[in-house]
């Protein structure tokens, strides 16, 4: 298994390993320190560890590997390159705007295929477009609306006129209305930020949320099937 040294280890589950990089045991996010290597989640099995996997829902994570550390059959390499954990709202954003730069860079790479099989940009490109933006050829962008930098629009996306989305990303049937603002945030499947509505610092709207108009979300995580009609200011959990 790979794993990579963090400076917050009590964030993570971390792996104890010996000199020669086998495993003992882990420890679920530590108060004390014990190790600095948590599971970067890329694995190499030889096929026998198929055998200890039952046809039942199992965890590689909490029934195999201790298992296998146990067996003294799990080994451990650092990995010494960059890694990120992008189930974190801030790093998630952060590795978006890390792969626009590459596609920017990487012109072998700058085109993608449409739905209907014709070939289209895969970077946006316009007079209101700022940066490297990402935007489905089924999205709907008024001209009047300004994007970017760092945005990933997802398919049948609608951003409505005079709105502004600034390293953000908008999911499948997202919709901003006019003259609303998303920045460094991520908009859920089916959501809505009505009409001069503020998403920012890192904000996380769940499936089908509705941002009533003119409220702000500033740092909240909006779990599904809500709608707020009073602006959040704190960084909290809306259930």
């Amino acid at each position: 298994m790979l794993v990579t040294r963090v400076t917050e280890p009590s964030k993570y589950g971390v792996v104890v390993t010996r000199d020669d990089g086998r495993v003992e045991h882990f420890v679920e996010k530590p108060q004390t320190f014990v190790s600095n290597l948590i599971n970067a989640g890329i694995y190499l099995f030889d096929s026998s560890v198929l055998d200890a996997i039952e046809a039942k829902p199992m965890s590689l994570e909490k029934d195999i590997f201790p298992l296998l550390a146990q067996e003294g059959r799990l080994y451990a390499i650092v990995n010494t390159g960059f890694w990120m954990d992008i189930g974190q709202p801030k790093d998630f954003l952060t590795g978006t705007r890390l792969f626009l730069g590459h596609l920017a860079k990487s012109t072998a790479i700058c085109t993608t295929e449409t739905i209907d099989g014709s070939m289209a940009d895969a970077l946006a490109k316009g007079p209101n477009v700022e940066g490297n933006c990402l935007v489905h050829p089924t999205a709907s962008v008024s001209p009047d609306a300004v994007i970017g930098p760092d945005v990933v629009i997802g398919p049948n996306v609608t951003v409505g006129p005079g709105a502004r989305v600034v390293s953000s990303v908008l999911l499948e049937h997202s919709t901003v209305e006019p003259h609303a603002l998303v920045s460094n945030s991520i908009i859920g499947w089916r959501s809505t930020v009505r009409s001069w509505a503020h998403v920012a610092n890192y904000s996380v709207l769940g499936e089908n949320v509705s941002i009533g108009t003119a409220c702000a979300v500033n740092g909240a995580i909006v779990l599904p099937h809500k709608s707020i009609d009073k602006s959040v200011w704190s960084n909290e959990i809306i259930m």
